[in-house]
């Protein structure tokens, strides 16, 4: 039963990086369902494990053209950069 179990802690993934810049996300969500079902009312249920953006295909090609120059084929400010710097 779900009620004998610790609850999972919720993560809402709502911040992503773009140009180098940590960005809050304020567009539409979807949330994350485990692929662990439950049944403790008699119908079986997916806990919701928080969320996550949505983004719409013109940001995403933003997003892959911006890591793709920061990786630069492994020359780029990405591959060299300490973690410190990356964080």
């Amino acid at each position: 039963k779900l009620s004998d179990l610790p609850p999972p802690p919720k993560v809402d993934c709502l911040h992503y990086v773009h140009d180098g810049e940590l960005k809050l996300w304020e567009g539409e969500t979807v949330d994350v369902l485990s692929c662990v079902c439950v049944n403790d009312s008699g119908a079986e249920e997916r806990v919701n494990l928080g969320r996550i953006h949505y983004i719409d295909t013109a940001t995403a090609i933003q997003l892959v053209d911006s890591a793709y120059k920061a990786f630069d084929l492994g020359r780029g400010k990405w591959p060299h950069a300490t973690v410190a710097e990356r964080l």
